[in-house]
């Protein structure tokens, strides 16, 4: 799916690069529903807190590089743009920043990500791992309109700074809706040796956005929004996706996309329904997002008192298509810890210790013995008589209540407890 609302070439070769890139990450063998523009404005979300390597890979990746603003302009108003669906078609997409109620993030961070980003802000208590897990599931589920669940679970909480996620969903009726008993079974081949059996929605004689050249075919099915189109690429040589896959690029899709004329066609696509999970981290790491899962990493933008990385990076996404239109949810979560996760706790028992201490032989070894002798002078205290000291007694008793502390690099972001 496709917006013509924000009309900037460069980024959007670098988005349809970007989604290519994610794609070429698995075999074309194996199904495949992935959301480029969710995994991007999470990733904007990192790169606004992001300095020196760290965000110089992100840049390059969502944007070829483009200046800072530019980047913050563009994805601020595209995420505005998405909002701002008609025609019944409904466009969500909402970010949110969960973090851990014993920590804070600088005003500027907070700043451009709820005002640019529209991010949802929110402290909650990671030491009750469940309850706000279950918080950031309702939080994708509303958005998602209860397409995408078990995302987050205590493990994610478990010794994070934060949870930073972007949720996407959408719902759009065809312009030209299919015909209810068109749809028929077919054989769906992947390889010459591999295919299924799968149900057809089918139209004959019918106007479509089309494009081909040597190498494929591009059928454009816009929805009564017209911002918002689904679009086929098709290899003219059967099985030859990956070829085509390994060709594609953001200016070649681009020039596809300006040679689509309305044509007469028959038109057979699959009802399907796929809900996959990508393995994020992998393919970032692979695509040259990596410093930011490092102990190098910088993201001192969001807090300058704890050294933060990301730990885990999560993608899920589904698709349904059948003859009235198209539902499609994404959701991408990326974890948030400081290199050096704090530990749960340092306890001290309570203790009671009394002692005697031998003193009239400690102080003689350490050579304080005249005043023991005979020969002792004390003649200060009094000169009627001749003193000396004749014994030396010591006793002591410490008490210590049971307290608990972070270490002292934890305390400034930490309350005590």
């Amino acid at each position: 799916m496709t917006t013509a609302l924000i009309p900037n070439g460069a980024f959007l070769n670098a988005e349809l690069d970007f989604g290519l890139s994610m794609l070429r990450q698995v075999p074309v063998t194996q199904q495949l529903v992935v959301s480029p523009i969710s995994v991007i404005f999470a990733l904007a979300m990192v790169q606004a807190g992001a300095r020196g390597k760290t965000k110089m890979q992100i840049d390059q990746a969502i944007s070829r590089g483009a200046a800072d603003g530019a980047v913050v302009d563009y994805y601020s108003k595209l995420s505005r743009a998405i909002m701002t669906s008609n025609n019944g078609t409904q466009a969500r997409i909402a970010n949110g920043f969960f973090i851990d109620k014993r920590f804070n993030i600088s005003n500027e961070y907070a700043n451009t990500v709820s005002s640019m980003y529209s991010a949802k802000i929110e402290s909650l208590d990671f030491t009750q791992p469940e309850q706000a897990a279950k918080t950031i599931e309702n939080f994708v589920s509303q958005v998602t309109s209860g397409k995408l669940q078990n995302i987050a679970n205590a493990d994610t909480v478990k010794d994070a700074f934060a949870v930073l996620i972007n949720a996407i969903y959408f719902n759009a009726e065809w312009e030209y809706k299919f015909l209810k008993g068109s749809s028929s079974n077919r054989t769906f081949n992947t390889t010459n040796n591999t295919g299924r059996l799968i149900e057809f929605v089918n139209e004959s004689d019918e106007e479509r956005l089309y494009a081909e050249d040597q190498d494929m075919q591009l059928l454009s099915l816009r929805y009564k929004d017209p911002s918002y189109a689904l679009n086929i690429f098709l290899p003219k040589n059967r099985f030859a996706i990956e070829q085509l896959r390994e060709k594609l690029d953001g200016a070649y899709i681009q020039h596809m996309f300006s040679q689509l004329n309305m044509t007469s066609l028959r038109i057979s696509i699959p009802k399907i329904k796929i809900e996959t999970d990508f393995r994020l981290e992998e393919a970032l790491m692979a695509m040259n997002v990596s410093e930011m899962f490092n102990d190098s990493a910088d993201l001192t933008g969001i807090t300058d008192s704890l050294r933060l990385k990301v730990s885990s990076a999560t993608h899920k996404a589904i698709i349904e298509v059948d003859e009235d239109g198209t539902t499609a949810a994404a959701v991408t979560l990326f974890k948030l810890i400081p290199r050096f996760a704090p530990p749960e706790s340092i306890s001290i028992p309570k203790i009671k210790i009394e002692t005697d201490f031998r003193l009239e032989e400690a102080l003689m070894a350490m050579n304080v013995s005249e005043m023991f002798n005979d020969s002792a002078d004390l003649t200060g205290i009094t000169d009627s008589l001749r003193l000396k000291v004749s014994s030396a007694t010591h006793k002591a008793i410490i008490e210590e209540q049971i307290y608990t502390t972070l270490p002292s690099r934890y305390n400034d972001s930490c309350k005590r407890r």
